[in-house]
């Protein structure tokens, strides 16, 4: 190897120096190529880059120990930072033999944080407790007594049009929607739902609720006029939502001291296909909804996700400030999908 050489090795291995768990995989090309689909966009926890999106099943790449979700740093010592998709995949085009690829992978590995936790520090999951068993009761008896008769002091009644809404008591609030005005908030919830009760999932402030100004994320409804959202189905109370006319809105909410419940949610996806979920972004343009799952998706066998769960994080980092178009650049790069969800839930039974 000669001095010039060797220089430029090493001027390429310092560019990556920021990078964490940065290796090399050695990638023998095949006349089908290496056997991999690259896409270029923003990784939040690394900024802009080029990224496996997936990998064929028994190729080249995947036995030479090829992720989903590493970011080609370089190919055969030509850095790809600052690169562009098509400039990297005429680097992958020419490269031929054994392709040298130096990569690193951003993606939180949750196996590998599992074996590094504490000894003794491994939590009982206790995710089917209410929010009710989990709030720290304080002062004894005293706690206990609040208990006892904080129902009967749940209803109050004040002005309608202009009283606040607190948490822990059920209120009814009354504002105007104009002619050719929509109702301005999305729902999440139904009795044909784990979520025990009808919430408010999102709220425009171009709305009439928005510009009411009062109701906010997470407001469990109990009532929109002589309707009960007690015991009503999803796609019922959307309909009823919907059809609310000109004039006063009259509805009775609740907003609960913490309204969500997160889980986390696994999904190993196949080649070539996605998770089978359908996202839609809230109306402040921060963070996402599930929308739709698709029908004999993976998303729906796992009989845990809902239309309205909130995505927190994917692979561990937090994506509920990010874009639509960053939380759909991260679902391509993950695999497998570990997600963690929050989801509006009433403990009151």
């Amino acid at each position: 190897m000669n001095r010039w050489t060797m220089s430029h090795v090493l001027q390429v291995y310092i560019d990556f120096k920021k990078y964490k768990g940065v290796r090399d995989v050695r990638v023998k090309k095949s006349q089908y190529g290496l056997g991999i689909m690259i896409i270029e966009g923003k990784h939040l926890a690394v900024g802009q880059g080029i990224f496996v999106s997936d990998i064929q099943e028994g190729s080249a790449a995947e036995q030479a120990g090829l992720l989903v979700g590493d970011m080609i740093l370089a190919v055969n010592l030509d850095s790809l930072l600052g690169r562009t998709y098509d400039e990297a995949t005429e680097l992958l085009k020419k490269a031929e033999g054994v392709v040298k690829l130096v990569v690193c992978n951003p993606n939180e590995n949750k196996e590998q944080k599992e074996k590094e936790k504490p000894k003794g520090q491994e939590l009982k999951d206790d995710s089917s407790i209410s929010v009710a068993q989990k709030t720290p009761q304080k002062g004894g008896a005293a706690g206990i007594a609040k208990e006892a008769v904080e129902p009967e002091e749940k209803k109050v009644r004040q002005d309608p049009k202009t009283c606040k809404i607190d948490v822990g008591k059920e209120i009814t609030i009354e504002f105007q929607k104009e002619k050719n005005q929509g109702i301005g908030f999305y729902i999440a919830g139904g009795s044909n739902t784990p979520c025990n009760g009808v919430f408010v999932l999102d709220v425009s402030p171009e709305g009439a609720a928005g510009k009411d100004g009062r109701l906010q994320p997470g407001d469990q409804i109990l009532s929109i006029g002589s309707d009960s959202f007690l015991e009503i189905e999803h796609d019922k109370a959307r309909e009823t939502v919907l059809k609310q006319a000109p004039g006063t809105i009259t509805m009775t909410v609740l907003r609960h001291e913490k309204p969500t419940e997160e889980y986390e949610v696994e999904i190993q996806k196949k080649s070539g296909k996605g998770a089978g979920l359908c996202f839609a972004a809230f109306w402040s343009n921060k963070g996402v909804y599930v929308k739709e799952l698709t029908a004999g998706g993976q998303a729906i066998e796992t009989g845990k996700i809902c239309k309205g769960d909130q995505l927190v994080a994917i692979g561990g980092l937090d994506v509920r400030d990010a874009s639509l178009d960053d939380i759909a650049f991260h679902m391509k790069i993950s695999n497998p999908l570990q997600m963690k969800l929050a989801r509006y839930h009433s403990a009151k039974q």
